[in-house]
């Protein structure tokens, strides 16, 4: 707890031109609050016409250091900053002329209102593919303060409409595909003890959709908007070979979800006879009267080459009747621009993705191709307009998903940033052999 000494020494004031007589100058702690520590001190008396002056060690904020002397009561209020350690801090005041002292030593007791949250929950992706390692996450939280704080968990999977998780009064949370309620579930945590509360910020828990080509998270317009652009950006990751050949491509694009074309752009890393062989591409998918047949356009590797570990960047966006698909390598130090114009269908803009795909290879056939074994590919600066609002990943209702041969998972898609601004794909099979 706060303690407090006074040490109340007299003022004898000597004037310019001879002895004036004695002035008491009294000085009293009169009131402590610690919600965040404030320290008011009175003084009474003193020289007229004299400045006064208080200062404090270790130095601290202090409203009003300094006045005229005189008749009267005289104030200044010190903010201390919270004491959350084990060891209580001790701070001298000092009142001049004079040199009157007050004293206040502070320990963590008396900041039991002050609660900090002091580790945040974070966000996850799980699944319910059966397997140990995906189908659960386990939130943590904690807190400082004294009385030491009770905890509940609250979860919402309307945004803002919290409910009290039933038995979640630890610090820890184990979360299961089998118990969440939809898609995307927030959750967060409150500390209180009788003297304040303090909330942690919300985690958002996405449960992953295991498909045969996708693996990444998608964004789904809400009526009546539309996505007019999308990007990001990744280092293209490293193939590994087998004898198989396989394919995988990162992009990043618009519609798919709810329909089925796509206007996307991004680089294709393949594997064939055991040799990797990587580029850059932009496609309509689905658009039979577009360039190629509304397959993918491979960018010339001999002026817009691709090789593992360059720096990309990619960007699909809509506007005055021309879909314009940019590719940029950094590390290469290129850039592409193409635009296209408005195709027949007009695409529906529903949906913004960014994806890690197992694409579909098309022949005399079309086919899923077989998915390449490759580095994680982290997404990041994950950007998208919706009806001239720009926001992340989060910004909208999202889905996640995965890629899965059978029953096995090939993809985990990791959880996204408290931003919304990135996350990673990290490949879960072995080399295709």
């Amino acid at each position: 707890m706060a303690t407090v000494t006074m040490a109340l020494v007299p003022l004898l004031w000597i004037g310019g031109a001879g002895a004036s007589p004695a002035i008491d100058l009294q000085t009293s702690v009169t009131t402590m609050t610690w919600a965040g520590g404030r320290v008011t001190l009175s003084a009474f008396g003193g020289p007229t016409g004299t400045k006064c002056l208080v200062t404090a060690a270790p130095t601290v904020v202090i409203s009003t250091p300094a006045w005229t002397c005189g008749p009267g009561l005289h104030t200044s209020t010190a903010h201390l900053p919270s004491n959350d350690s084990s060891h209580p801090v001790h701070y001298r005041f000092i009142l001049t002329p004079g040199d009157l002292l007050a004293e206040v030593t502070v320990s963590s007791a008396d900041y039991g209102g002050d609660l900090r949250v002091t580790s945040q929950p974070s966000n996850a992706a799980i699944s319910a593919d059966g397997s140990s390692t995906y189908d659960t996450t386990t939130l943590r939280a904690k807190s400082s303060g004294n009385p030491t704080p009770v905890v509940q968990w609250y979860s919402a999977s309307v945004p803002g409409h919290w409910s009290a998780v039933k038995g979640a009064t630890r610090r820890t949370l184990v979360v299961s595909a089998a118990t969440l309620s939809g898609f995307v579930v927030q959750y967060r945590a409150t500390f209180s003890n009788r003297k304040n509360s303090v909330t942690t910020r919300p985690a958002t828990i996405y449960e992953v959709t295991y498909g045969r080509k996708w693996a990444g998270y998608v964004d789904v317009a809400s009526d009546g908007h539309k996505f007019s652009s999308i990007s990001g950006s990744w280092t293209v990751p490293t193939v590994t070979c087998g004898a198989a050949t396989s394919w995988e491509t990162t992009w990043v694009g618009i519609d798919g979800q709810t329909n089925a074309t796509v206007e996307q752009a991004g680089t294709s890393d393949v594997c064939q006879d055991g040799v990797p062989y990587y580029s850059a591409f932009y496609e309509l998918w689905g658009y039979a009267s577009e360039k190629n047949g509304g397959l993918s356009v491979s960018l010339p590797t001999s002026s817009d080459p691709v090789a593992p570990g360059d720096s990309v960047s990619a960007e699909v966006s809509f506007a005055n009747g021309h879909w314009v698909f940019m590719v940029d390598d950094a590390t290469a130090g290129w850039h592409s621009s193409t635009p296209v114009a408005q195709p027949i269908p007009t695409p529906a803009q529903s949906s913004a993705e960014w994806i890690v795909e197992a694409p579909q290879i098309c022949e005399n056939l079309c086919t899923t191709a077989v998915l390449a074994h490759t580095t994680p590919v982290t997404f990041a600066r994950a950007r998208a307009t919706q009806s001239k609002v720009t926001g992340t990943i989060s910004t909208w209702p999202t889905l996640a998903f995965a890629i899965q041969s059978d029953v096995k998972p090939l993809d985990q898609v990791g959880a996204l940033s408290p931003g919304g601004t990135s996350f990673t794909v990290s490949s879960t099979k072995k080399t295709a052999k």
